[in-house]
């Protein structure tokens, strides 16, 4: 699971097949990344997904859950998919491949992060 705030302060859970990011970890975009994330959260034209649903299902996919906040709203979105739409590719990609560019630390057990 990958959390991103507006701030560009990024945390990854990796699951028990995750090695080597097995566990939670910590780290933050630089300005770059987070200009990029900007870029594809705005190109992937989110507020106009409230009322997708995925058609088909494509077997041995995996499955990718958004849960989006929209700054100054009180709209959340919720997308689950294994076939994402053409317009969130890009976004996707860019998520699939992030804790590879990003700087992340490993939180100890037991130890208390701030957002």
């Amino acid at each position: 699971m990958i959390n991103i705030w507006a701030d560009g302060t990024y945390r990854l859970k990796g699951g028990e097949f995750a090695d080597p990011y097995k566990g939670d970890y910590t780290g933050r975009l630089t300005r770059m990344q987070l200009d990029s994330l900007n870029y594809w959260l705005k190109r992937s034209e989110l507020k106009k997904m409230y009322d997708w649903k995925q058609g088909s299902q494509v077997t041995d996919a995996p499955n990718y859950y958004f849960d989006i906040d929209f700054e100054n709203s009180k709209d959340k979105l919720t997308l689950t998919t294994n076939d994402p739409p053409f317009n969130l590719t890009g976004l996707v990609n860019f998520l699939v491949e992030s804790f590879r560019k990003v700087n992340l630390t490993k939180i100890k057990e037991g130890e208390k992060q701030a957002n």
